[in-house]
């Protein structure tokens, strides 16, 4: 995203008011093996940081997620692991193979 997608996203979406942004661009680092001084790994990926200086005003942070969808989403997981479980588990008390099989 460039400065300006970063302006119209934050002024737009989240309705916070911009002053300026300045994007800068992070070259990936190289990690030094511990036990092999000599060798590098291959550069880590590029990062990317927006500096964003907001206007005058009070801020407050959108709300981003909803307390429904998180609670929804937990009951989902929850449904699902239980259904993992069972089929985990539903072998165990067979005498012909061990449980490490299920």
């Amino acid at each position: 995203m460039s400065s300006s997608d970063v302006h119209q996203y934050l002024e737009k979406l989240y309705k916070v008011p911009v002053l300026d942004v300045r994007i800068e661009i992070e070259k990936g680092k190289y990690i030094k093996h511990p036990k092999k001084p000599g060798c590098l790994s291959p550069p880590m990926p590029e990062q990317k940081f927006a500096y964003v200086q907001l206007r005058e005003g009070e801020f407050t942070y959108p709300k981003l997620f909803e307390a429904n969808k998180i609670n929804k989403y937990e009951n989902d997981l929850k449904a699902m692991e239980s259904i993992q479980n069972k089929e985990k588990n539903k072998n165990l008390n067979r005498l012909d193979i061990g449980g490490w099989f299920a």
